[in-house]
């Protein structure tokens, strides 16, 4: 480990440090004027003590060495806690929003769901970093103990919370895949489906024919991949008749569809990305100042403090604010992949790539709402968005990269390299 390894990745420290400070000023900008400034219920003051919370923590895991999690005994009792506590909340947790998300402790809600992830980064990690078993063991002992997770945090219900932690799990299997011709294959004709379907729906049903011609065409190529192509296509039909099941019989609640609806321009725009969107365009270029957000100062725009912060943000600070916003996002993610990709150990590489499309998916879907471009989520902007699970759990992540950092072995060029991975 080199000298300057040993204090961390100071770039992926002042980066988020700086959106939070973004953040806890508009939380103080939107207050509303009957706000206790200085009670322990004023929005201000619980981030600043969470973000206090959150250094501890960070300066906790980051001391802790993440090589010695690389265990079989200890991956399986961070799963079955896992599970135990996520199960606790049908039976412990309490009722908000007609939702079973949370463990009410005190003034403060606990959602285990937001430090889960992580398990499940590292779980998936250990089993992709595992030389000595074939891949259909990888596949069956990982996606194995993932369904579970992901069954019960659906159940609370969380489907945002769960289309999350799939997607970050599949990419890394991507990732992993990637360097096989079978897998590259795979992703071809995984993205071929997800075109064609899109423009089936869009354009002509006929555009469902361009996954069986590339099929074929990978399969002329490659014989032995009829069979694995067609797994792939038969697993997208699996997945497409679970959704329609789930519609039909109702497993899916009616504000979801709504979600689903919406963003398909079969049904009038929810209000909360109406009003997101008169929020972000009323700012202008430079925003209409500090304090002078009407739709979230009159609270037209919901969840303004949440999923709605990058609107209430904008609305204030204009496209120049949110352009930074967003360049300190790019900035954190690209320095972050640039640090995956130099690692040498199989095992802190996967982690740090999973943390990092962790991040990008949150920031990415967040934004896509905010924006109309995506369904509305329950899902937080990183660093950003008010709550204590989520910027606890955000200073957690930044804990396990910044372990990855100190302690592993990594090319001679990170530790020369000043840069943010750019050059």
């Amino acid at each position: 480990m080199d000298g300057k390894a040993k204090f961390g990745d100071i770039i992926v420290f002042i980066i988020p440090v700086l959106i939070v400070l973004l953040s806890i000023f508009t939380l103080y900008t939107t207050q509303q004027p009957d706000d206790r400034v200085w009670s322990l219920e004023n929005v201000v003051i619980k981030q600043f003590i969470f973000l206090l919370i959150g250094f501890v923590i960070l300066g906790i895991i980051s001391q802790i060495r993440i090589y010695y999690s690389q265990n079989t005994i200890l991956q399986i009792t961070m799963l079955t806690a896992s599970i135990v506590i996520l199960a606790g909340l049908f039976v412990l947790g309490g009722l908000v929003n007609a939702t079973r998300r949370w463990y009410i402790l005190g003034p403060f809600l606990f959602q285990p769901a937001e430090f889960i992830k992580y398990a499940t980064i590292l779980w998936t990690a250990f089993f992709l970093s595992r030389n000595d078993l074939h891949v259909v063991h990888k596949a069956s002992a990982s996606l194995g103990g993932l369904a579970i997770i992901l069954l019960l945090i659906f159940l609370q219900p969380d489907a945002g919370t769960t289309v999350m932690v799939l997607l970050t799990c599949l990419l890394m299997w991507a990732m992993y895949i990637v360097q096989y011709q079978w897998g590259r294959n795979i992703i071809i004709l995984g993205i071929s489906i997800v075109i064609g379907a899109y423009l089936a729906y869009a354009v002509s049903w006929l555009f469902l024919l361009l996954p069986i011609i590339i099929l074929v065409a990978l399969s002329l190529r490659s014989p032995s991949f009829v069979l694995l192509g067609g797994g792939v296509i038969a697993a997208f039909i699996l997945a497409g008749a679970s959704l329609w099941g789930m519609w039909h019989f109702n497993i899916l609640k009616d504000y979801q569809k709504e979600r689903i609806l919406s963003f398909v321009s079969e049904q009038e725009e929810s209000f909360q990305v109406l009003q997101a969107k008169i929020a972000i365009g009323s700012g202008g270029i430079w925003g209409k100042g500090a304090g002078q957000g009407t739709q979230s100062r009159l609270q037209f725009l919901p969840e303004f403090r949440t999923d709605f912060i990058f609107a209430a943000f904008t609305e204030e600070r204009g496209m120049a604010g949110a352009f930074l916003l967003i360049m300190l996002y790019v900035l954190l993610l690209t320095r972050m992949a640039y640090v995956a990709i130099q690692l040498e150990d199989p095992y802190e590489k996967y982690i740090v790539f999973g943390l990092m499309v962790k991040l990008w998916i949150e920031v990415f879907i967040n934004i896509g709402m905010n924006l109309g471009l995506l369904p509305t989520k329950g899902v937080a902007l990183p660093f950003m968005s008010y709550g204590g699970s989520s910027l606890i759990s955000n200073f957690l992540l930044l804990g396990l990269y910044q372990s990855v950092y100190r302690f592993q072995k990594k090319h001679d060029k990170m530790a020369r390299s000043p840069s943010f991975g750019l050059v």
